[in-house]
């Protein structure tokens, strides 16, 4: 399922990354092993680097700052990569509250 969930939220299909960006919300809510939540971050951060639709950047920054909190290792990840997430605070309220959440991890 990882696996799937990465190559979605990686497509360049819309319709691919829409339902992976549920499917790591969904995955995010259960428990996930270190290796699974890094692989998944890692696809999360370059997914957000790109322009994504609000609900898709909701779901996909709402699971990056869950696997940020249980793993340090995700939270080092996502600091040393970084995303400037200054296009999405200005999209919804809900992201901007999330935008920043994530500068303070």
């Amino acid at each position: 399922v990882v696996k799937a969930t990465v190559t979605g939220l990686l497509s360049e299909e819309a319709t691919l990354r829409k339902n992976a960006t549920v499917l790591v919300y969904n995955l995010c809510l259960a428990q996930v092993t270190e290796d699974s939540a890094v692989e998944l971050a890692s696809a999360l951060l370059q997914c957000l680097g790109e322009t994504v639709p609000e609900p898709e950047a909701f779901r996909s920054l709402s699971s990056l700052l869950q696997l940020m909190k249980s793993f340090t290792q995700v939270s080092g990840l996502a600091q040393a990569i970084g995303v400037d997430l200054t296009q999405y605070s200005t999209q919804s309220e809900r992201l901007n509250t999330l935008s920043q959440q994530y500068q303070q991890l």
